[in-house]
């Protein structure tokens, strides 16, 4: 029950939550911290590729990466058990950069395949990376240094960003799509 209650208000209260056994609790937080700032540096970290298919679901229209993390002790560490303690903690920021580095130079190396050549490549935005003022220069970076067409990467990003600068959010999501030509989408509407 404390930690269905700690995971409601993490969640920003006023919801409703259930024990997750997979979930981190607070004995192993500490654990999880420490692996996990060390994760970038042993190369731990993998994407995952899901398929979008269109609505018929007869043909793949893209895909959407997703991190997991290779712990030697722990295994596969799912994102729910990692991602809202990097949050936390801040090394989210970290790891949606290297995400978005790796997505950009996987969309890059598809380039050269006939049937991947088309395909859209969606990675998710933390609110707390899309707010960082280095976080649209990042986005170009990444693009330039991979060689990544820009109107094939979707970032997803929710809708807990208008609630907190609406204004500033608009802005900086118009500048992605009119000076870096990448596409946007909502996630988890």
């Amino acid at each position: 029950a404390d930690v269905a209650l700690y995971a409601a208000k993490h969640a920003g209260r006023n919801t409703l939550s259930r024990y997750n056994p997979n979930a981190v609790d607070g004995r192993d937080d500490l654990e999880i911290e420490t692996g996990l700032r060390n994760a970038l540096a042993r190369k731990e970290l993998v994407l995952h590729y899901q398929p979008q298919f269109t609505a018929g679901g007869n043909r793949i229209t893209g895909v959407e990466a997703l991190v997991r993390w290779q712990n030697p002790t722990l295994g596969l560490v799912q994102p729910e058990r990692f991602i809202p303690l990097a949050e936390q903690t801040g090394l989210i920021e970290e790891i949606g950069e290297w995400c978005l580095d790796e997505a950009c130079r996987q969309l890059a190396a598809w380039q050269d395949e006939p049937a991947t050549a088309q395909l859209a490549l969606a990675v998710n935005v933390s609110p707390l990376q899309f707010r960082d003022p280095g976080f649209i220069a990042g986005v170009a970076t990444a693009l330039e240094n991979s060689g990544a067409p820009a109107r094939q990467l979707k970032l997803e990003i929710t809708e807990s960003l208008f609630l907190a600068d609406i204004a500033n959010t608009i802005e900086r999501l118009a500048t992605l799509k009119r000076e870096l030509g990448v596409s946007l989408s909502l996630d988890d509407f």
